[in-house]
């Protein structure tokens, strides 16, 4: 009986938080839904933490319990010592840190967590392959075939705050790419920009293809890769390379075919990564000179304080480190590297809860599943590329990463 009546509460539980966890760094969350976005996940992340312990309680379900409360005292003392270096916008960190642990909680205890292949990583992979076929057919209606006029504009507060067609709040365009003599505009969803979409876009691709083992073929990974080439976004094109020319490797039966198809392939995804850097270096060079210039001013600052960083957001420290132009009016003073930037912030304090969850996937991947392995190393690319350091499901990708460690079958 408790089993039947814990699974619909759990459920419920999950459908929510991946529902709202979407809208994390969205063109809402960014027009005043943040607060709302994170005080929900922390009280939905509490319930079903507690719920899957409570309804799961055991002696070694305990000794989880006291590790995380450990944990939360750690994160408190990082917290503090911010707080005393004169940081500000603590509290945001905390509704994030809190929502991870009560997420660990969750993945540790849970009986519908008891495998690799995770109940709810599915269900926001889902959610997002019905979000991605919905935006391709949005943006094909109207930023390709020009079928429907905007309804209206509205002020987009990314970088330098400016106004941005929107089409009935369900599509906004935000940016403009070009390829050779090509100029269109990115299918950017409901995000402020293209790599942010393409990141949960990437999210979804590796977990239906590692996770769920489906085929490269099936209409969801098709969907998936479509949406993610209509967003213009190099991330998600080597994410897509890396997914298609790994899978083929795993494919393959024999040892020795593995090996000529792996020399291969890695000749082939270097050519598509050079490519694609000598597109962005013709079409956009300031893009990629900037996410290399950003990872090397995080590290840098970060080896300032190695144990404690620079300060939770004391981006000041950020931008004594960047060129004179980049600072000046109209340039480009945001940031794009998600790790380079909480390092730069936290230096190993924090750090590691970020790092330590992604090589346990990686060495465990390696032992028991080549797919949690690409998985995990997927997650890194996309922190050191994408400023998600703070997305949710980030957040829900390390909770899991961490908990396989308690796996019997990854």
């Amino acid at each position: 009986m408790p089993i039947i009546s814990r699974v619909p509460i759990d459920k419920v539980l999950i459908s929510l938080i991946c529902f709202i966890s979407i809208f994390g760094q969205s063109i809402f969350y960014l027009s005043g839904a943040a607060v709302f976005v994170k005080v929900s996940l922390l009280i939905l992340s509490v319930m079903l933490g507690i719920i899957s312990l409570v309804l799961n309680f055991n002696k070694e379900n305990i000794k989880k319990s006291i590790f995380l409360i450990f944990l939360f005292i750690y994160i408190i003392i990082i917290l503090w010592i911010n707080l005393l270096k004169g940081s500000n916008g603590l509290v945001n960190y905390f509704y994030e840190y809190v929502f991870l642990l009560f997420l660990i909680l969750y993945f540790s205890t849970n009986t519908l967590e008891k495998s690799g292949t995770s109940y709810l990583l599915q269900k926001i992979a889902n959610l997002i392959l019905a979000m991605a076929t919905i935006s391709l057919i949005l943006w094909f209606c109207i930023s390709i075939l020009h079928l429907i006029s905007p309804s209206n504009y509205v002020q987009l507060n990314w970088g330098t705050p400016h106004y941005i067609p929107s089409y009935f709040n369900l599509y906004f365009e935000t940016q403009k790419i070009t390829f050779g003599s090509l100029e269109f505009m990115r299918n950017t969803f409901i995000y402020p920009e293209a790599p942010i979409f393409s990141f949960y876009l990437s999210y979804a691709l590796v977990v239906k293809v590692f996770l769920e083992s489906k085929k490269i073929v099936s209409w969801e990974v098709l969907v998936l890769i479509a949406t993610i080439l209509s967003t213009g976004s190099s991330t998600g094109f080597i994410v897509i390379a890396a997914v298609i020319l790994t899978r083929l490797i795993i494919n393959l039966k024999s040892r020795i075919y593995r090996i000529i198809i792996s020399v291969i392939v890695l000749c082939v995804f270097s050519i598509v990564v050079i490519f694609i850097f000598q597109q962005k270096m013709m079409n956009n060079s300031d893009s990629l000179n900037i996410r290399i210039s950003d990872i090397l001013i995080g590290f840098h600052t970060a080896f300032q304080h190695p144990l404690i960083g620079s300060g939770l957001n004391n981006y000041s420290a950020i931008l004594n480190e960047m060129d004179i132009g980049r600072l000046m009016v109209n340039g480009n003073s945001g940031f794009s590297s998600g790790l380079a930037l909480i390092v730069a912030y936290t230096g190993l304090s924090l750090t590691i809860i970020y790092l330590i969850p992604i090589l346990v996937g990686v060495f465990l991947g390696i032992k028991y599943n080549i797919g949690v392995f690409f998985f995990a190393t997927t997650i890194l690319f996309l922190l050191v590329t994408t400023i998600v350091q703070e997305n949710y499901i980030l957040l829900i990708s390390l909770a899991y990463l961490l908990t396989l460690i308690y796996k019997k079958e990854i």
